[in-house]
């Protein structure tokens, strides 16, 4: 099941136990206790390779002027699909610096 499956899923149950206990009228007080968590649930950058620790350090430097402020937790995920390059995640923002995004977007300007 992908994610959109799972989070439907899961968002029909939560209003279904709101409704069924008589806390319907609480569904935007859920929602942002979500968005809240979310915000903390920090940033993660996908890369092609484990980082050192001075790569960690300027990559960290980097999405700080990126988002324009501090980060609490960062973590470093490997994903082999990536050639060169990151992508970060931040709340619900998604920054694409990888090869294959550069690559696409010089091909679409040709078009």
């Amino acid at each position: 099941m992908d994610k959109r499956k799972k989070a439907k899923k899961v968002a029909e149950g939560t209003i279904a136990y709101l409704e069924k206990n008589g806390m319907l009228d609480s569904l935007d007080l859920v929602i942002e206790y979500l968005r809240l968590n979310l915000k903390d649930s920090g940033v993660k950058v996908y890369v092609p390779k484990k980082l050192n620790l001075k790569e960690k350090q300027n990559v960290k430097k980097m999405v700080i002027r990126l988002i324009g402020e501090d980060i609490k937790k960062m973590d470093f995920i490997e994903d082999p699909n990536i050639i060169d390059g990151m992508k970060i995640e931040y709340k619900d923002r998604l920054w694409n610096f990888t090869l294959a995004s550069q690559i696409q977007k010089l091909t679409e300007r040709e078009i």
